[in-house]
This record gives structure tokens, C-alpha cells and sequence, in this order.
């Protein structure tokens, strides 16, 4: 590699570690400095100590920017802004932190196949389908099933409903069709019995 290349990469090498000490982040400072991001990566690639010295100016650089995030936040605070006090309790102070309390009676954490069997049954009949949501709720709370399952359950027996929905409507259908066609038959016999009146 030629002497004046290899000075320019120590140097560029250089000024990226330090320009991350201040600004964490690879795109911003490859365009400030005029490289690529592809080059950078290489360089990554091929020096494992430019890398860890690359991640040790980051990380140098994300604890600067969180000094001066927290500074600006606290300015916030200083001047009465509530959305700036709330998030400054709820992340710094356990009285205010979002809480799930989840609590289980349950010893088995496993669907019994009676229990499987009872949720069939109520997800199958239309007139207990919410039952069996509620239910099959109850288990994905207690840890009995996954929540993916619950839903993968559920998108069948939905489609099921629609299906049986649909042919159920399509038989309906063919029933008025042939009660009307009758209906309409039996009034042109009678007309033709007691003649056109």
C-alpha cells in the first residue's frame, strides 16, 4: 500500500475515534469526516483493535450524549414542563414506574386435555364462542398456552364459523328460492283453476 494512502486512513482512523467520543453515531460521522460507511466496516473488518477502539469511542459518545440528554431534561424539569417531570419520575422514581402485577393459583402450568376438550366445545358453538375467548384468555394469563397459540386457535375456529356461516346462508337462500318458486307456481295453478280474475 502506498506511504500516503496509509497515512490518510491512520488519520481518517484517527479523527473517526475521536468524533465519536462526541457524536455516537457511524453515518453522521463518515459523511463529517468524508468516508464511506462501507470503509469504515472494512476497517472494522480487518483490525479487530480499530474495532474495539471504535466501540470504546462510541460508547464514550452515547455516555456523553446521555449526560446532555439528562441535563436537558432536568432544565426541563427546572422549568415546570409535565411531560418532562412525569418521565423523569416514572424512569427515576419506584412510586411511579409503570407495574404488571401477574399472580397464578395455577400449579400446572400445562392445558389438561379436559381443559382442551371444554375450550373446543365452547369455541365450536356460535352461542358460546365468547365463553371460549374468555377462557382461552384466562389460559394465555396463566401461562398455560402462548399467546401466539391463542390467536392461531382462534383464526380457526373463526374461519370455521365463517365457513359454516356461508353454507348455512347459501342453504337459506336455496330454500327461500325453492319457497318462492313454489309460492309463485301455486298462485299461477290457482289462477288457472278459478281462472284470471
Amino acid at each position: 500500500m502506498d506511504d500516503t494512502i496509509e497515512k490518510r486512513q491512520i488519520k481518517n482512523k484517527e479523527m473517526l475515534l475521536e468524533h465519536f467520543k462526541k457524536i455516537p453515531n457511524v453515518q453522521i460521522v463518515c459523511e463529517k469526516i468524508g468516508i464511506g460507511r462501507a470503509t469504515y466496516y472494512r476497517w472494522r473488518q480487518d483490525s479487530e483493535e480499530f474495532a474495539r477502539k471504535a466501540d470504546a469511542a462510541i460508547e464514550e459518545g452515547n455516555l456523553l450524549m446521555n449526560d446532555m440528554t439528562e441535563g436537558q431534561l432536568i432544565s426541563l424539569i427546572k422549568d415546570k414542563h409535565p411531560t418532562a417531570i412525569f418521565y423523569w419520575l416514572n424512569h427515576r422514581h419506584p412510586a411511579y414506574k409503570n407495574k404488571i402485577e401477574i399472580t397464578t393459583t395455577s400449579i400446572s402450568k400445562e392445558l389438561a386435555e379436559d381443559q382442551l376438550e371444554e375450550l373446543i366445545q365452547l369455541l365450536y358453538n356460535k352461542n358460546t364462542f365468547r365463553q371460549g375467548q374468555t377462557l382461552l384468555t384466562g389460559y394465555v394469563f396463566r401461562g398455560m398456552i402462548s399467546e401466539r397459540m391463542a390467536q392461531l386457535i382462534l383464526k380457526i375456529f373463526m374461519s370455521q364459523m365463517r365457513t359454516e356461516d356461508i353454507l348455512t346462508r347459501k342453504a337459506e337462500a336455496e330454500i327461500m328460492t325453492e319457497v318462492m318458486t313454489r309460492k309463485a307456481k301455486y298462485k299461477v295453478e290457482k289462477k288457472l283453476k278459478h281462472g284470471f280474475k
